[in-house]
């Protein structure tokens, strides 16, 4: 497709999208939308409608700090073998206690909850994270540059999807279904976590003063 075609065609749609007309709908859910939710949809430009889900719950995100350092210590041959260890570990302990994982990427990941029980299921999973990090990793990775960073937040997280709806024949991949998660809690989670270096494996866990206050009531 031509460039001009595409540029026309992206007009259309952010002129459809911002239209007075068309209805964005979230809806309430205490629990942790499914990346095939039928109920979350795409932008129906035709119909000029999308819907969403809203849950009140607590976001943890775990970030590995110093990764680049660690993949030039390793080189690509055994890089790839000690990262996979590491991730089998953490997400592991990531669902341990209700947590659904729900991004996951080179240098961390994160989790949700279901609303119910969500401070005490963000708090004992980040102590469950920071435990793995201390003993087990560290026992089988002695002296690599490896350091996990853990932010807890609460608030509205808005599961949504960020494609118009996939057009007929189109192969599209499987990011135009997968789910984007919207909310203060989501970023604010992410620059909770710990940015101390050291050169020993370890992991520091933050929680955001808000979900302290609402915990302890």
């Amino acid at each position: 497709m031509a460039l001009s075609h595409i540029l026309a065609l992206l007009d259309r749609q952010v002129s459809a999208i911002l239209a007075e007309g068309f209805q964005l709908r979230s809806f309430d859910t205490a629990y942790v939308p499914l990346i095939n939710d039928p109920d979350i949809t795409h932008a129906q430009l035709d119909e000029g409608r999308k819907y969403a889900k809203t849950l009140q719950t607590c976001v943890l995100h775990l970030t590995l700090h110093d990764i680049d350092t660690l993949e030039e210590q390793l080189g690509p041959d055994r890089y790839p073998q000690v990262h996979g260890a590491v991730m089998q570990v953490l997400t592991a302990g990531a669902r341990q206690h209700g947590g659904h994982l729900r991004t996951l990427s080179d240098d961390g990941l994160s989790v949700l909850f279901d609303r119910s029980g969500c401070f005490q299921k963000a708090t004992d999973t980040a102590i469950l994270l920071h435990s793995l990090c201390r003993c087990l990793l560290a026992r089988h990775l002695p002296g690599l540059p490896l350091v996990a960073g853990i932010g807890i937040d609460h608030g509205a997280v808005v599961a949504s999807r960020c494609h118009p709806r996939p057009a007929s024949g189109d192969g599209g991949g499987e990011g135009l279904h997968s789910l984007i998660w919207l909310g203060s809690p989501v970023r604010r989670a992410a620059r909770l976590r710990s940015e101390e270096h050291t050169s020993e494996l370890q992991s520091q866990f933050r929680i955001s003063y808000a979900v302290f206050c609402l915990k302890k009531k």
